[in-house]
């Protein structure tokens, strides 16, 4: 664990919460830029549906869903936004478990709100048939972003 993530495990253990403010579109439509996040110890066991705090491949400090596990006890992970499925996460590479997040002065509860989990749980069922619309949205995206080189004068 890189030294910075390690500061963050560390807060969570002193404090038992740390906060951040995520940044990217890799969660929408749950988290937007703009929203603190709660995150605390993870205790008991991680479950499906779980948004975790962990270090990536890369060393950065990502905060996506747990989508499932691997026979050898690894995480399954996701953006809600992403298509892809992470590489298989080690559990020894979770910072915390997601427990709140505040949007403006409206906080919500991860743990306690039922609207929360139900729409959780709906997003995870509902992937296959979100997924088409993800690539296409992510296609038009790229089309609109690509430069358009002049043609050459003949």
């Amino acid at each position: 664990m890189n030294p910075q993530s390690a500061r963050k495990k560390a807060c969570i253990d002193e404090t038992g919460l740390y906060l951040s403010s995520p940044t990217g579109e890799s969660m929408r439509p749950f988290l937007r830029e703009g929203v603190t996040v709660a995150v605390a110890a993870v205790e008991g066991k991680v479950r499906r549906g779980d948004v975790l705090l962990y270090e990536d491949a890369g060393g950065r400090q990502v905060l996506h869903r747990v989508v499932g596990k691997t026979k050898d006890g690894k995480l399954r992970v996701r953006g809600d936004n992403c298509l892809a499925v992470e590489p298989p996460l080690s559990p020894d590479l979770v910072i915390g478990r997601m427990i709140g997040y505040w949007e403006g002065e409206r906080y919500t509860d991860c743990r306690r709100s039922l609207s929360f989990c139900l729409l959780s749980r709906l997003w995870l069922f509902l992937f296959p048939v979100r997924a088409p619309f993800l690539w296409l949205r992510a296609r038009l995206r790229r089309k609109r972003t690509e430069v358009k080189r002049p043609k050459a004068d003949r």
